[in-house]
């Protein structure tokens, strides 16, 4: 991995009018968890934000951005380095891709959230991109690895494309996979993923290293960690055209797109704001110097209610039945002193000690 220096644990709340393009520069909206720990992965689905601090996975509530919450905390066996979200049968999960594996984590209950399973996937999986109920995984060494998971408990690997150097990160577009691996970036075309083929290969220049690639409209936007973002044009992905460096300087690792606007994570530089409406000629707009270093960014919506705060408690009675109980936070709920009662009776297939079977 190429980050050689320590990551402060850094949050940065875009406001919602970034995505209207009205801003013209960035202000923090706070600096939630600081002195926590060092993060190298967020992930947002709604007003809901997913971390990783060191071995920890955490989830927190950005409703109130001037006041959010942390709703739970996961630890797994090794540093979070990269986490992407997928929906399975109906259910919320998070694929989180840390040391040698990545774990698909239940986040339907975001207050209580479960490993369902762990995939040995490469010697230090570095980035997890997700379509579907897929899982894309830059496995370092291994490259890159496809994995089905619409069984969580179950999951197939279906396709592993491992010629590509050090993987350090994977993202999607449409029926296209891209790679950013070190030495090159490579264009996938994952249209049949169990059958993914190479399009082209974009060589890093001269002292460079690919450490990200992000996509929009037919533009491919390389984060070289040493020598700041390339742009090249894809509108033939056979042929990738490089157009124009952006001056970002070293450390670029992130970037994100809203509109004619692009984000970038630059480490001690902290987050640039690029106007790529002209893809020949992208300015960047203003920076902001974060209090520690960017590694990576995330759109956070600040308007969506948070999820209905839940109580879980696990009964074990020696003498009857052990059950689950699920109580509201909120005590307006409460009719002359009682809750609303609702029975779950399950099947066969859940009988036995096991509580989480019942889930």
């Amino acid at each position: 991995m190429r980050f050689d220096h320590t990551l402060p644990l850094l949050f940065f709340a875009l406001p919602a009018l970034l995505f209207a393009q009205a801003a013209q520069h960035l202000s923090p909206l706070g600096n939630f968890g600081r002195g926590e720990g060092e993060v190298q992965a967020v992930f947002a689905s709604g007003s809901l934000v997913y971390f990783g601090v060191g071995k920890q996975l955490r989830v927190a509530s950005f409703a109130d951005s001037s006041a959010p919450q942390t709703l739970a905390r996961l630890t797994l066996s090794d540093n979070v380095n990269d986490i992407a979200g997928l929906e399975i049968s109906g259910q919320q999960f998070l694929a989180v891709a840390y040391g040698s594996r990545l774990a698909l984590v239940n986040v339907d209950n975001p207050f209580d959230p479960t490993v369902y399973a762990t995939i040995a996937a490469g010697d230090n999986c570095e980035g997890v991109a997700t379509q579907g109920t897929l899982a894309y995984v830059a496995a370092g060494n291994q490259g890159l690895r496809i994995y089905d998971c619409a069984n969580p408990t179950a999951t197939q690997t279906i396709a592993a494309l491992d010629s590509f150097g050090y993987c350090e990160s994977v993202a999607l577009d449409s029926a296209r996979c891209y790679v950013a691996a070190g030495k090159s970036s490579h264009l996938i075309d994952v249209s049949n993923p169990r059958q993914p083929f190479v399009m082209s290969s974009i060589a890093a220049q001269s002292g460079g290293y690919h450490q990200f690639v992000g996509v929009q409209d037919e533009h491919a936007y390389v984060c070289d960690y040493n020598l700041g973002v390339q742009v090249y044009r894809i509108t033939n992905p056979a042929l990738p055209e490089f157009i124009t460096t952006i001056a970002t300087g070293p450390e670029a690792a992130r970037i994100t797109f809203a509109g004619s606007f692009a984000y970038v994570a630059s480490g001690e530089a902290g987050i640039h704001l690029i106007d790529i409406s002209n893809s020949a000629a992208p300015n960047i707009v203003s920076t902001f110097d974060t209090p520690g270093s960017a590694a990576s960014l995330w759109f956070v919506p600040t308007t969506a209610p948070p999820p209905p705060p839940i109580e879980q408690e696990e009964v074990y009675n020696p003498s009857s039945l052990n059950y689950l109980l699920f109580l509201p936070r909120d005590t307006t709920a409460r009719i002359e002193g009682k809750f609303p009662l609702i029975l779950s009776l399950h099947g066969i297939g859940e009988r036995g000690s096991d509580l989480q079977r019942v889930k």
